[in-house]
């Protein structure tokens, strides 16, 4: 009974009870002890297995005490093994690799501060002044686009070495003609009045090595499609070029930022002020569809419309995102 309450008072005994001295005697002083008891009595000589016994439960208190105060060298030992376990510890158990993670971050010289250019400032400033003062919502929708890569396919057949138009040219297009159909998205929040443009300027996002620049189809609304790829691909020229003048980045009543080419399949964007909407154009896809109850192979493309909410409302936003879903869907409408 001793032995059991030193191993339980004692936070060392449970792992090293059997493996130092202490330990030892006890299990020999109860094992002889009981079996000297046991020969005794089976001899009918009561008083010396009493005598016996007695002298096995002293010798096993004495070595359970001993137990309890372990030497100094174990005892460090022990201290030291069975030390309670930090938090740090036990990310570290883990993830091994979190000790060099956290020594690397705390290393000197891990980072280089590139100065922000004029452009990226400006950038800058513009997105977190859109983010934030502009209320933005999202209307998304997925198209079928297989009608428009056909009808592009033999739009580039009839045009041969004279250039090539992009799925991007045709949308910009759709764009600008369903704004002429639906006029309340061609439009800005002017603080007491909501400004509701003639005329319709497509912004189309550019990617240059120092950032981003929308130069500005103007009245492409009244361009063919043609006039249209030539012109986005004279002003993406320019642009990466940094050739473009200020006029032709500036006017735009609603834009376009495609990162199809890429093989972003949908994405959101943030408004260009003052314009009240933007469509973000992802990759045409191969999906399965159904047609007809069968599946079949199809081709989808996910737009996603941003809009100012002082100016767009759900609903509207909605109806002209499906006035461009039509003509995408139905592309030689393109052409009237």
């Amino acid at each position: 009974l001793t032995s059991f309450w030193a191993l339980v008072l004692n936070k060392w005994a449970v792992y090293e009870y059997m493996h130092n001295m202490g330990g030892a005697v006890v299990v020999g002083s109860f094992a002889v002890s009981a079996l000297g008891a046991f020969y005794i009595l089976s001899k009918r000589k009561v008083e010396y297995a009493q005598k016996f016994m007695k002298v096995g439960v002293v010798v096993g208190c004495i070595a359970s005490i001993w137990m309890l105060f372990p030497s100094g060298d174990h005892q460090g030992k022990m201290i030291a093994q069975y030390q309670p376990v930090t938090l740090a510890a036990m990310e570290t158990i883990a993830n091994p690799h979190a000790a060099a993670v956290v020594r690397y971050a705390d290393a000197d010289a891990d980072w280089d501060d590139v100065p922000a250019s004029n452009m990226r400032k400006r950038i800058a400033a513009r997105l977190t002044e859109a983010k934030r003062d502009v209320p933005h919502f999202y209307l998304m929708r997925d198209l079928d686009a297989a009608p428009l890569v056909a009808y592009r396919a033999r739009l580039n057949a009839l045009l041969g070495d004279r250039g090539k138009v992009s799925v991007n040219d045709l949308v910009i297009k759709a764009v600008a003609l369903a704004l002429r159909r639906v006029p309340e998205c061609n439009a800005a929040w002017e603080g007491e009045a909501i400004r509701r443009f003639h005329r319709v300027h497509i912004g189309v996002a550019v990617a240059i090595p120092d950032g981003l620049v929308t130069p500005v189809v103007r009245d492409a609304d009244a361009k063919g499609i043609g006039a249209i790829a030539a012109e986005v691909r004279d002003l993406a020229d320019r642009a990466k070029g940094k050739a473009l003048k200020a006029h032709e980045i500036t006017g735009s009543t609603f834009s376009v930022s495609n990162l199809g080419m890429f093989g972003i399949e949908r994405f959101t964007a943030i408004l260009n002020p003052p314009e009240a909407g933007i469509l973000a154009v992802g990759a045409v896809r191969d999906v399965p569809v159904v047609a007809g109850g069968q599946v079949v192979a199809g081709k989808r493309l996910a737009v996603t419309m941003s809009c100012d909410h002082r100016v767009i409302d759900g609903a509207l936003g909605a109806r002209w995102l499906g006035v461009v879903a039509e003509l995408i869907e139905q592309p030689e409408a393109l052409a009237l």
